[in-house]
């Protein structure tokens, strides 16, 4: 179904952008919904962006399959469209994050302490704007430490980025049968989650 409307969404996107009306339309809407964070980083690839130059093999390989082919100004607006919806994502991953302070504050150490622990993979925080942020779910009053049981284990394993170690404990995962691996492991199935960490090389 998401698929379905994806497709769909994509359709009549690019019938939009066949009139210089709407691409400047579409543009426009994609821009207000970015924040400082997501226009830096469409500013810096927008201009350190190149020409792709396509190749005689990739074309004729292209034609065989059907692949649509893509002008530089669509190429562009679905680049803006792709970091839309990743910026949208970090949001909703980060919507009930907690600031070193609160952190601080909760596990009764000094503000200093939670970046410590950051730094030593002990915690998870990504800045966020210019502020630190703490998922709240990797919290836990029955830890060690006040953190989940096993969380340092599970960070180690996870060969990847902050973000994408944020993502994959917070996602449902179809190994544990839909359950996001970091309630799996607060059910204290350290090995299990460990091992998939490992196994499915997250990075």
């Amino acid at each position: 179904m998401a698929t379905a409307l994806k497709q769909e969404v994509e359709e009549k996107t690019l019938k939009l952008l066949d009139k210089e009306e709407g691409k400047r339309l579409f543009v426009h809407f994609l821009l207000e919904g970015l924040n400082q964070d997501a226009l830096a980083l469409l500013s810096d690839r927008l201009l350190g962006a190149r020409e792709y130059n396509e190749s005689d093999k990739d074309r004729e390989f292209g034609n065989r399959i059907g692949v649509r082919k893509y002008g530089t100004e669509e190429r562009m607006v679905l680049e803006i469209a792709s970091l839309m919806h990743y910026f949208e994502y970090r949001r909703r991953l980060l919507a009930n994050a907690l600031t070193a302070s609160r952190v601080a504050e909760m596990l009764g150490t000094s503000r200093q302490t939670p970046h410590d622990r950051v730094k030593s993979g002990l915690l998870l925080g990504i800045a966020d704007n210019n502020v630190l942020k703490f998922p709240e779910w990797q919290f836990d009053p029955e830890g060690p430490n006040g953190v989940v049981r096993g969380l340092p284990e599970v960070l180690a394993a996870l060969r990847c980025g902050t973000f994408a170690k944020i993502s994959w404990l917070a996602s449902p995962n179809t190994i544990f049968d839909g359950e996001r691996p970091i309630d799996v492991l607060k059910l204290g199935r350290l090995d299990e989650v460990v091992h998939e960490a490992t196994a499915l090389g997250v990075n």
